[in-house]
């Protein structure tokens, strides 16, 4: 599919508005395979099969003489080939047709989300649509959440929340003197006491710890961000425990588990060096 998008389909188009490129993509052949499959289909079974060739043409004329021409062979005319400005000029590219989603504001669209910038981007524009709690059920935009705070037993006393540009899913727990501004928190996260968040994703399972301050970042499920650790524009991968007061800027943090080499490993490379060395000793 990637190579259907990316080539085909440009390439084709491209072929629609400059000269010459579809004869060179030899376009007018693929599209005339089913026009030779019709014809067969028309043809006469009481028809010679002819090839238009030189030889072929000589030797019906020779064999059926001219009244045999008259009756059963029309006419053929053998011209030049046609240079390749009178091939593209004569063969129409076949046309891509696109699908415009109207401009209406009230039109639901339904857009891909394939990269971890878009993810967020999209999130945060969705938390800013008006509830089904504050709309009243009246006009709801399809992407309405029932509530800003689906779980309020959660969220403790001296917290700033604002409601209007944020999501906080079921089972979120909220310390107190925390700040959680524009930001979607997934479900069963824990906020710790005095934690900063502004612009920020976080899945499933997420835990911040005390006094971290977020912003613009992709937290993971089941990551852990120690406390005091200070990110800004970062990605955590899931699962990813980030130690106590790390500060990063502009980074994705991934874990390392699986490329470290094992005792064993180690052992077998530390033989090899030995055994090259000695081999060069003895040379």
């Amino acid at each position: 599919m990637e190579s259907i998008g990316e080539d085909v389909v440009g390439w084709w188009a491209k072929a629609g508005w400059q000269s010459g490129l579809a004869e060179k993509l030899n376009l007018e052949s693929a599209c005339a395979q089913g026009r030779v499959e019709e014809t067969k289909d028309d043809e006469r079974p009481s028809s010679p099969s002819r090839v238009s060739t030189p030889d072929n043409i000589r030797s019906d004329w020779n064999t059926y003489g001219d009244t045999a021409a008259e009756t059963s062979v029309p006419s053929i005319a053998v011209d030049d080939e046609p240079s390749a400005a009178e091939k593209s000029t004569s063969f129409q590219v076949p046309p891509i047709v696109a699908y415009v989603h109207p401009g209406g504001s009230s039109a639901p669209l339904i857009r891909r989300v394939d990269t971890a910038q878009l993810l967020l981007a999209i999130s945060l524009q969705l938390a800013k649509l008006p509830s089904l709690e504050e709309t009243g059920g009246e006009s709801p935009s399809p992407y309405a959440h029932a509530k800003k705070i689906a779980y309020p037993e959660g969220v403790k006393a001296r917290t700033t929340i604002t409601q209007k540009d944020s999501l906080i899913a079921e089972n979120v727990t909220v310390e107190e003197k925390t700040s959680i501004k524009e930001t979607v928190i997934g479900a069963g996260s824990q906020i710790n006491e005095g934690a900063k968040l502004s612009q920020c994703l976080l899945m499933e399972g997420v835990v911040v710890g005390k006094a971290c301050k977020l912003t613009r970042c992709i937290i993971g499920k089941r990551a852990v961000i120690g406390d005091g650790s200070v990110l800004t524009d970062c990605e955590v991968q899931e699962n990813l425990l980030v130690e106590a007061r790390t500060e990063d800027k502009d980074n994705k943090l991934m874990s390392s588990e699986g490329l470290e080499a094992t005792e064993a490993e180690m052992e077998e490379v530390l033989q090899d060096m030995e055994a090259d060395a000695e081999q060069a000793v003895m040379d």
